[in-house]
């Protein structure tokens, strides 16, 4: 007989322990499926299913990062020796495999999809202004002549506009530890960013407010309220029980709360529900990670391989043919950016050749 004593177990986070239960690795790489999977709609010409009004399917799984990224991050920020310490850890965990993937898209991708003769498209200034990316203050999804005939034209990699955004909450944490790693101070921010959020989110995106050309400002409150939750449940965690009946009331409220204020109980209960799902004793869950973390290279390599999909006429496929084979071919380049790029750089984190 099954045991499912677990079903009325309070849990809790606890990094501290090494045998801990931790689903993390699974859940982000659960969070890189469902936005390829999300993308697999719009980019294929289709209109996506309704999800109830609170969000995209690929809007749940960039959520999912957020809460999972604050929860980490701040742990990383506390056990940081020195801001510079903090930022070099964060360098080392985005950059190498963005540029991996901004690398393959300019050199491989670009010169077998453009329109353009060969010579003509690398000396385009747009080329060139593509590694622009990497300094997260100018985003560009363009490569030239790349993609002109596919659903969402020209663009070689929409999934990148959120890393400015995570880069942002990596710096506040870094100036703004004494508000963002206190206890409370850290509830009042979540409460002040929802209030903001819900009164004049529609007002931002009416008039198109940015904090920065690459940070809009309804996208940076709305996913720095995930990043601040994960945060708060990090700094919470000895006294944060978790429950799936306490998650079940969560869903509940944010059911009933109607359509006009179920978005904030809402990102409650997803906060909550992924931070559950984490600490579950299941080993399928903290096992996942053992053959390496593809998630972030799941999340770069996705939608480029998508619109490849797409412009040699994937889209003709049934949907879910597009879906397996852009998933698969995803995963192998997750799988080379890990092993080849991302974990080699992650070992640098420390040592006497960190300067």
């Amino acid at each position: 007989m099954k045991d499912f004593s677990w079903l009325r177990t309070d849990w809790r986070l606890d990094l501290r322990d090494p045998n801990a239960p931790n689903g993390f690795d699974a859940l982000r790489f659960f969070a890189a499926s469902i936005v390829l999977l999300g993308h697999s709609w719009p980019l294929t010409g289709r209109t996506e299913p309704p999800l109830g009004g609170w969000d995209t399917l690929a809007g749940i799984g960039v959520a999912i990062f957020f809460v999972i990224s604050g929860f980490l991050v701040a742990a990383s920020r506390e056990r940081s020796s020195s801001v510079t310490n903090f930022l070099h850890k964060r360098v080392l965990r985005i950059l190498p495999a963005l540029l991996f993937v901004c690398l393959v898209a300019v050199f491989i991708l670009g010169p077998v999809a453009t329109t353009l003769p060969l010579g003509a498209y690398f000396d385009h200034p747009q080329t060139r202004a593509y590694f622009g990316n990497l300094t997260m203050f100018d985003i560009d999804f363009a490569l030239p002549g790349v993609f002109a005939s596919n659903f969402h034209p020209l663009a070689v990699n929409g999934s990148i506009w959120t890393l400015p955004i995570e880069i942002f909450m990596y710096l506040l944490l870094a100036v703004g530890s004494w508000l963002l790693l206190d206890r409370w101070r850290i509830l009042g921010v979540i409460v002040i960013a929802m209030i903001a959020w819900q009164w004049k989110g529609l007002e931002w995106v009416r008039d198109g407010a940015h904090l920065w050309t690459t940070l809009p400002l309804y996208y940076t409150v709305k996913f720095g309220i995930f990043f601040a939750l994960g945060t708060a449940a990090y700094l919470w965690r000895d006294k944060l029980p978790l429950s799936p009946v306490r998650a079940v009331v969560l869903w509940v409220v944010t059911w009933l709360a109607g359509p006009e204020l179920s978005v904030l109980p809402y990102m409650v209960a997803l906060a909550y529900s992924t931070l559950l799902i984490a600490v579950l004793p299941w080993s399928a869950l903290t096992r996942f990670g053992q053959r390496g973390d593809f998630s972030y290279g799941m999340y770069l390599f996705a939608f480029p391989v998508q619109q490849t999909m797409v412009h040699y006429g994937g889209a003709a496929l049934p949907l879910p043919a597009n879906i397996m084979i852009c998933f698969l071919i995803t995963l192998f380049c997750a799988a080379i950016s890990w092993h080849w790029i991302e974990q080699p750089w992650l070992q640098m984190k420390s040592g006497a050749h960190v300067r």
